[in-house]
């Protein structure tokens, strides 16, 4: 970055064409010579100056800060930062699981069971290990680390975890056997009169509830609801001439049906809320004792990992002045430029946020640069309300100029035009689908759409380019759209493009290597087309084992080394096939022998 933009400048002070000339010139309202006498000027500071032109990831600057602040945090001068996170994590789950047979890991031992067992409930393989993987990298989440601390300190308690498991379970019971109490109350009095049968509807009528409750439901309609009080829902035209049945409804079975509804209604959040606890509680337990195992990990390697930094920064930047935290590092910064800002979690923000509310105060001028559409990274903590509002909290909205850019230089025009239609009428589009919300949502759905209200730009760019969509209506739509991928690919190519000029994106990994595995495989069929090009470049096609040669002189050997192992004969007889583009058929399995070269059967013989 540091490179391209003293190129920039070298090219607008030696008066070459450069695409930013001319907005530099209408923007800041200056002439060509004065453009160039500037650039001149600011290229020259720079390079005097180039310890002071700094160009760092947020991750980068962290690092120098904590490293100036190593004895004060505690830390070695001499310790590392860990940037492979999955490689800890593994180490540590592996240290835990290996440590289960002692007797001091008895709880241990029970939780992991039970996550075990609920994974076989649920149908999924009992194999835990990558779900404690999974659920281990939560810890490293920036929402996890205010609350890191007390966890530490909860799991160092003896037996604190099956303790507060009873409590939430002994919560549980005392709701169901409240809640049983009233509706057995109930029944055992209507028994005496027919019971449920004798009302109107019977068990599906209002009655009914008592049933429901003893068979653990708690949930109530809402005409169950209005039939409070109410005898005209509880009895038919015929019955309720009967003075018995009004008399036991109004003196006893409404006073509990009543007290029966406002009791779940003012319990039930919780019992439904000690049950989720209760059910995903032993996760909790397991995640604990990572989350020790992760801080010893730390101290006996002298290490922090690169998920740490923030959370150190946060604990420094708290508890000490800008000015300071400039003189420990040995350096100062008046102007902050943060880019890709919609992508910055609020941990990151939070650390920042007093440095650039210090640069700013003091008069100087500091940039976030963003799109709060393009959005992509809050499964890594990225948080896009920073950019849409929350910086205007922070710093104050006297202090902020927003800017817009409404020029795309990148996309050809067609796109452009594209995007602005689609996006432009989203907002009329998602208030049909959704007319009907509450005002609570409804608000919260304006807030989102706000974010579209600028989303038009001019196109720049004078290419026409090409947008198509195609909807797949089919069971194997999978399949269908990947012939449609290769059909497209090979109509490109006779057009005259490239295969560097061509990129296929898909939403998840699984189906990017179903895509690159059906191209390889479409390579050596017979439908290939000889005059063009099929080779795809993704991680998936590096590996070995997709090159067809490799997976022929595998399952050849495995048959060498074991004559009378007829799948491993398929199999090579298959990618035999395959790389001689010829059809396979199940008589090639029996006939063998008349596809391979006289040598090779000479040879094996031998």
């Amino acid at each position: 970055m540091k490179r391209r933009i003293t190129q920039t400048l070298a090219d607008l002070a030696n008066g070459i064409t450069n695409p930013i000339a001319i907005p530099l010139i209408e923007e800041l309202g200056l002439g060509e010579d004065q453009l160039k006498e500037s650039a001149r000027v600011l290229l020259s500071k720079i390079l005097h100056q180039y310890g002071q032109f700094s160009i760092v990831t947020i991750d980068s600057f962290f690092n120098q800060v904590i490293r100036s602040f190593a004895r004060e945090m505690g830390l070695q001068g001499t310790f590392n930062i860990d940037l492979d996170i999955s490689k800890v994590l593994q180490k540590v789950i592996d240290d835990m699981l290996s440590d289960l047979g002692e007797e001091s890991n008895l709880e241990l031992r029970q939780w992991l069971s039970q996550f075990a067992s609920n994974k076989v409930e649920d149908g999924k393989s009992w194999d835990f290990r990558s779900d404690v993987m999974s659920l281990a990298s939560e810890l490293l989440r920036d929402d996890f680390k205010p609350y890191s601390k007390d966890v530490l300190q909860l799991g160092e308690k003896q037996g604190i975890f099956n303790r507060i498991l009873e409590n939430l379970k002994q919560n549980q019971r005392g709701f169901e056997l409240s809640c049983n109490r009233l509706a057995s109350r109930a029944l055992e009095k209507m028994d005496e009169y027919g019971g449920v049968d004798a009302f109107s509807r019977k068990a599906s009528g209002p009655a009914g509830l008592f049933l429901k409750v003893l068979e653990g439901d708690y949930t109530i309609s809402s005409s169950r609801r209005s039939a409070v009080d109410d005898l005209g829902k509880w009895l038919t035209k015929e019955s309720i001439k009967f003075a018995s049945l009004v008399n036991l409804l109004q003196d006893v079975v409404f006073p509990i049906y009543s007290e029966l509804i406002t009791y779940i209604d003012n319990n039930s959040k919780t019992y439904f809320s000690n049950q989720e606890i209760s059910r995903y509680f032993f996760t909790y337990a397991i995640l604990s004792n990572i989350n020790s195992r992760l801080q010893s990990y730390r101290e006996e390697e002298d290490t922090i990992l690169i998920s740490d930094l923030p959370d150190f920064i946060r604990q420094i930047i708290n508890d000490s002045d800008t000015p300071f935290i400039y003189e420990k590092i040995g350096a100062r910064f008046n102007h902050y430029l943060i880019d890709e800002f919609q992508d910055t979690s609020s941990f990151q923000w939070h650390n920042f946020k007093s440095l650039v509310k210090n640069s700013v105060d003091e008069g100087e001028f500091s940039m976030v640069v963003g799109d709060v559409k393009q959005s992509i990274y809050r499964w890594r903590g990225g948080e896009a309300d920073l950019l849409h509002e929350k910086i205007n909290e922070d710093i104050g909205q006297s202090l902020i100029q927003e800017n817009t850019l409404d020029s795309n230089w990148r996309s050809a025009k067609d796109i452009v035009a594209f995007n602005n239609e689609f996006f432009g009428g989203m907002e009329n589009l998602t208030a049909e689908i959704f007319d009907k919300l509450d005002e609570t949502h409804s608000q919260y759905l304006q807030k989102k759409l706000n974010v579209f209200k600028d989303v038009r730009q001019l196109a720049e760019n004078p290419t026409n380019g090409l947008i198509k969509l195609e909807f797949v209506e089919s069971d194997s739509w999978i399949s269908s759209s990947i012939k449609k991928t290769i059909e497209a690919v090979e109509d490109l190519q006779i057009k005259g493009y490239q295969l560097r000029d061509i990129a296929i994106l898909t939403r998840t990994q699984r189906e990017g290597k179903q895509i690159a595995n059906a191209f390889m495989a479409h390579k050596v069929s017979s439908d290939a087309k000889e005059d063009l090009n099929y080779e795809v470049v993704s991680s998936e096609a590096l590996y070995l084992y997709t090159a067809q040669s490799v997976r022929f002189i595998i399952s050849l050997l495995k048959w060498i080394d074991h004559e009378k192992n007829d799948i491993a004969l398929a199999e090579w007889i298959h990618e035999l096939n395959l790389l001689n583009k010829q059809d396979y058929s199940f008589s090639d399995f029996r006939d063998w022998k008349s596809k391979v070269p006289k040598k090779f059967l000479q040879d094996l013989n031998e």
